[in-house]
């Protein structure tokens, strides 16, 4: 009830300001006793004269053609209500689609993330497999040192046994 209240009250600031509402026109209510007997009359009874002399539909389809007409967005000529509607409607708008760029700079940044993971893990596996190849062929350099140095002592050993039979 207060609602209604309240927009009748604006209206009726509206019509004595001589404003054009952007987008609430004169509508009955269903329910009976909850409006005012002037609001009523005011929809369904004849118009008050105003400035221009015409009726509230022609001043609609002129503000209309005049609003198609022009070319930029300018606010210049609407009321100050009519000014911060629209200036909520650009803020609402360009919030939601700040949210769904923010929403897909998030996903971005989450399928970014995971690539680089992913290349990173092959990194690591490509310098894991390059260390073991490395170990594996230390190993095997070293077990070919071993047994080569094992082959020349056991030789060495043989030539001394031999050295040491002959002189007996």
């Amino acid at each position: 009830m207060d609602v209604r209240r309240a927009k009748r009250i604006a209206r009726d600031i509206d019509n004595k300001a001589d404003v054009l509402a952007l987008e609430d026109d004169c509508e009955a209510d269903d329910e009976v006793g909850s409006i005012d007997n002037d609001f009523e009359s005011e929809c369904v009874g004849p118009e008050k004269p105003n400035r221009t002399g015409l009726d509230r539909t022609a001043l609609a389809e002129l503000g209309a053609s005049l609003k198609a007409s022009r070319a930029c967005d300018s606010t210049g000529q609407l009321s100050y209500v009519a000014k911060k509607r629209l200036s909520i409607d650009k803020f609402i708008d360009n919030a939601a689609a700040a949210d769904s760029k923010a929403t897909m700079d998030f996903m971005s940044m989450m399928v970014a993330m995971d690539e680089r993971a992913a290349k990173r893990e092959e990194l690591r596996l490509e310098r894991d497999d390059a260390w073991r190849r490395e170990q594996v062929a230390r190993e095997t350099k070293s077990e070919a040192d071993r047994q080569e140095r094992e082959d020349r002592r056991e030789q060495l050993h043989l030539m001394i046994f031999s050295k040491l039979c002959d002189k007996k």
